[in-house]
């Protein structure tokens, strides 16, 4: 038994030691020594920084003109913020993906302000909670 065991940790050695393959240092030469690394390419800041240049608007400047939509929804200018949100719209596509929820989201904001301002009907803001449930 004991002689069974002696063996098969011999065997299991031998094979651990034959599947171990000893890697050869990489030698580099003088030449590759001396080779300066490529430059790396400055990274865009955005994806859609290119594309929102050409059309003549910055992520900063769209930015700028939501709040500014925001502003004219809180002071009842509608016509100035339906204004200011026409012309973000109409670059919508080539806005970033993280801008555009925003733009729907004014969109919405901009046409329930001015239905409550035209009706005079108030809507809340979030529904009532029913007790127990």
């Amino acid at each position: 038994m004991v002689s069974t065991r002696m063996a098969a940790v011999l065997v299991l050695g031998a094979v651990a030691l034959v599947g171990c393959k000893k890697e050869e240092p990489t030698v580099m030469t003088p030449a590759a020594r001396r080779t300066p690394a490529a430059p790396v390419a400055p990274a865009v800041e955005s994806p859609a920084a290119g594309v929102m240049d050409a059309v003549g608007m910055s992520e900063a400047d769209v930015q700028a003109k939501l709040t500014q939509v925001t502003e004219y929804i809180k002071d009842k200018k509608f016509d100035m913020a339906d204004a200011t949100l026409k012309q973000v719209e109409a670059k919508k596509d080539s806005l970033p993906a993280s801008l555009q929820p925003k733009v729907d989201s004014l969109r919405k904001m901009l046409d329930a302000a001015k239905t409550t301002s035209e009706t005079g009907i108030t809507v809340p803001s979030t529904m009532p909670t029913i007790p127990g449930m």
